[in-house]
């Protein structure tokens, strides 16, 4: 039996559509999910919307709408941006489910039996757009210190829950596992910023009269659920499985996710996560957070359309997006991705280099050997492949743009094998037949390594692949790169249309 793994990102805030920080993360989760498969693990991937907040329920009174409507309209574009994006989930979870609502009581008292709820008067400063609470010593030059924009004086009687008393074991988990969280430096500046200060007790609840919209209160009905505690509980309502393996999530809610949630673990008596991961954000080209709050966000869905109306197939079309957002840098950094950029890895990374290599190879096989793969005789044509233990290693610490730096080095170096050994000029010479069958087998064969080294990234256009090669459509091991001569000779390979066409060139006005 296959060993599970669980994996989640953040559960995406429902007060508007998505954006392509969104995107990013739930790719780089499934991009995840699939390499874990490949690796042998029965993985399961949660995500969804966090649909509760003060935040939704002023948005929705804007536009006119009660909150269960603004959260499914954007539920929904939620869902059909995922769609587009090939994501594969095992449980897409909102938090205005029922079950949610009841684990989440159920958290409450069993907190509350721990002895760690109490009732106070809270004084201090409010983030409406990150639904964060923060001390005066906590605010950066007057404002939040999360998203920089203003906070508002706030007084009102909550359930605090006590988060102090645990913040020595979180600490101690930060020395004992200094992995724990990756990249390590976001790590430090949790411990740094606020275990070793100690913790202070946190608001679990907000007063009805001001956050209608929320989670009743266990035994409290003039309260709602803090946001953050319903969100948080997430992980464990939304899964058959605990502790997850890995979190996912934006470092600007990394704060809530090894502070907060590690203290109600440990009071519920629960085991805590194994691992967390911080990414960083999408940037605009002026080096800004991409923001839906601002009005400076991508619509994925657009951008995908794009590449539909250049003669791409739907599902090729979203691995299109995937590619840039995982190539572009490391996912730990912050980095800039504009259209441009996105199409420059289109026309140099997906049409000239994979997309040609395929349809050149295929065309040739065709045309010099009736289409049928050649047998692994005679002299081989070698292709050194990636080292293997560096691109595991890359991969396990979701450094997407190294595993894709190595893939494509597999790529190059099989487009530069045609253009050396020329099979159009082997061809012509039947003594050079068994040359030019070996070095189309070697083709071949980078394509079939390809196909598995590419497929957590670009899972649609290595199925195409491996279809037009006459592979099983999905990789089933990692070790298949290595160990790629498994084509059967004799195959029949099946020709098709270009998988990136090239974007026509555009006319310089005169």
């Amino acid at each position: 039996m296959s060993e599970p793994f669980y994996l989640t990102t953040a559960i995406f805030y429902a007060n508007a559509g998505p954006h392509l920080g969104s995107a990013l993360e739930i790719v780089a989760a499934d991009a995840f999910a699939r390499f874990k498969r490949l690796q042998g693990h029965d993985v399961f991937l949660l995500t969804g919307t966090d649909e509760h907040g003060q935040k939704i329920a002023k948005k929705a009174a804007e536009l006119g709408l009660e909150p269960r409507a603004l959260v499914d309209r954007n539920v929904e574009a939620f869902k059909a941006q995922f769609a587009a994006l090939n994501i594969e989930e095992s449980r897409f979870i909102r938090t205005t489910e029922e079950a949610h609502k009841a684990r989440v009581v159920q958290m409450i008292e069993t907190v509350r039996a721990k002895g760690d709820l109490t009732k106070g008067l809270y004084e201090g400063w409010y983030c409406t757009p990150c639904e964060a609470f923060w001390s005066q010593g906590q605010l950066k030059d007057a404002a939040c210190p999360t998203c920089a924009r203003a906070v508002e004086k706030d007084r009102e009687e909550v359930w605090f829950f006590r988060q102090s008393k645990y913040g020595p074991a979180v600490l101690e988990e930060f020395r004992r596992n200094p992995a724990w969280v990756h990249p390590e430096g976001r790590g430090r500046e949790m411990v740094n910023n606020f275990l070793a200060p100690g913790l202070e007790d946190v608001a679990v609840s907000r007063s009805r009269a001001k956050v209608p919209w929320g989670i009743p209160f266990p035994g409290d009905p003039d309260h709602v659920v803090y946001v953050w505690f319903d969100a948080l509980t997430n992980y464990l309502s939304g899964s058959p499985l605990w502790p997850a393996d890995l979190h996912i999530v934006g470092k600007d809610i990394l704060r809530f996710h090894t502070t907060t949630w590690p203290a109600m673990l440990l009071s519920a008596g629960l085991p805590l996560p194994k691992r967390f991961f911080a990414h960083g954000w999408v940037l605009t080209d002026d080096g800004s957070k991409m923001s839906k709050s601002a009005g400076t966000v991508i619509d994925p869905t657009a951008l995908i359309a794009q590449y539909q109306q250049l003669g791409v197939a739907p599902g090729l079309a979203g691995d299109v997006l995937r590619y840039a957002l995982l190539r572009e840098a490391p996912l730990a950094q912050d980095f800039v991705l504009t259209e441009g950029i996105v199409e420059g890895r289109y026309t140099r990374d997906l049409a000239n280099d994979l997309g040609n290599l395929l349809s050149r190879t295929v065309s040739m096989t065709e045309k010099y050997l009736d289409g049928l793969v050649p047998a692994p005789e005679g002299e081989r044509e070698g292709l050194t492949l990636p080292d293997k233990a560096e691109f595991v290693r890359a991969v396990e610490h979701l450094e997407f743009n190294r595993a894709l730096e190595q893939a494509w080095g597999l790529i190059s170096r099989a487009n530069q094998l045609v253009d050396q050994a020329k099979p159009w000029v082997l061809a012509k010479d039947p003594a050079q037949k068994p040359r030019l069958s070996a070095v189309l087998r070697s083709l071949l064969e980078a394509l079939q390594a390809a196909s598995v080294l590419a497929w957590p990234v670009l899972p649609k256009a290595c199925e195409e692949i491996r279809r037009r090669l006459g592979l099983p459509e999905k990789p089933v091991s990692l070790d298949e790169a290595w160990h790629p001569g498994t084509l059967k000779t004799g195959t029949k390979l099946t020709a098709g249309t270009p998988l990136f066409p090239r974007p026509e060139k555009k006319t310089p006005a005169a």
